[in-house]
């Protein structure tokens, strides 16, 4: 019900900020300064995710996944023993040294290398049967062969291609919405 559902949040809200309050202690923070080297060298083992290809301060080091996390938390005996998956996935997405990275700044730093890319120059490609004629203005019907003469990946959201028809008109086309041609 609601009621259980507001309950359940409230429970997870109310564990996380006693621990985090915990986490503020003078002795806390006295243990974690006097062993940051054992920390920082645990944190390396889990970690999963390399960072140095992004180009913002304070992620060269790498990112330990929810994945890792709670495989940590299961080495250690913390999970389930000591603290449930519901709390556990809390303390992970309200981490308070976590940097966030937005979808563009990630598409920034990535690049997909062309000679990666599902068609090459080259490649002859036609539109899948199940899209309607006149597609593209009317210069391409589905299963017209249409050849690749360039391919265009700087945009992992819009890879594209640029195809040449039988009648030699020149048109992009979204990667998604050709398959070989048969």
């Amino acid at each position: 019900s609601e009621e259980d559902a507001l309950y359940a949040h409230t429970c997870m809200v109310s564990k996380g900020e006693y621990l985090t309050s915990m986490f503020l202690e003078p002795e806390i923070i006295q243990m974690v300064w006097m062993y940051f080297d054992r920390f920082e060298y645990l944190f390396s083992v889990y970690m999963d995710t390399p960072t140095n290809f992004l180009i913002t301060p304070g992620t060269s080091d790498g990112h330990m996944s929810n994945e890792a996390f709670l495989q940590f938390c299961i080495d250690f005996q913390l999970f389930p023993q000591i603290i449930d998956f519901n709390s556990l996935n809390c303390y992970y997405q309200s981490a308070e040294s976590i940097i966030e990275l937005t979808r563009e700044e990630i598409k920034k730093c990535t690049h997909k290398d062309e000679k990666e890319a599902s068609f090459q120059v080259g490649d002859v490609v036609e539109l899948p049967s199940f899209l309607k004629a006149g597609k593209k203005g009317g210069k391409v019907r589905p299963g017209d062969p249409l050849k690749i003469i360039a391919v265009d990946c700087s945009d992992v959201d819009s890879e594209a291609v640029l195809v040449m028809t039988a009648r030699l008109k020149k048109l992009w086309v979204k990667m998604g919405a050709i398959k070989k041609a048969e």
